[in-house]
């Protein structure tokens, strides 16, 4: 049975991996953005 404090490491550790996946999508849009609205 998980307590609440290893639900909420569990659910932390999903977003941190979600987000380190998502870093590297938005360093891509990052660059096209700046030139996009430039446009």
């Amino acid at each position: 049975m998980l307590s609440h404090k290893n639900l909420k490491l569990m659910v932390f550790i999903i977003i941190e991996q979600f987000f380190n996946i998502f870093s590297k999508e938005f360093r891509f849009y990052e660059l096209h953005i700046p030139y996009a609205i430039g446009l």
